[in-house]
């Protein structure tokens, strides 16, 4: 499974959830309840932080390991090196 946790990702989630959020520790939940994977692996720990620190400092590995646009590519290229191979169309 590609994580494309990217700017696009951060972006839509931030004008659907996050403005929309009342409180720092119910845009946490939303957080690990969309973020797949690794990614929500990497970011569980907050949940036992102050709410108020909480989404700030699980947003900070995601962006760190998951927003990088080499690592983005780098998924990409594995993906397609180890998926099936493709079609004319695709």
């Amino acid at each position: 499974m590609v994580i494309l946790w990217n700017w696009n990702v951060i972006k839509s989630f931030e004008n659907s959830i996050v403005n929309n959020a009342a409180s720092e520790s119910e845009k946490l939940m939303y957080l690990l309840h969309y973020t797949p994977g690794v990614a929500k692996d990497t970011i569980k720990c907050c949940l036992v932080m102050d709410s108020s620190l909480g989404y700030l400092k699980a947003r900070e590995p995601l962006e760190e390991q998951f927003g990088h646009p080499f690592t983005i590519a780098s998924k990409y290229i594995t993906k397609l090196r180890e998926g099936p191979p493709l079609k004319p169309l695709d």
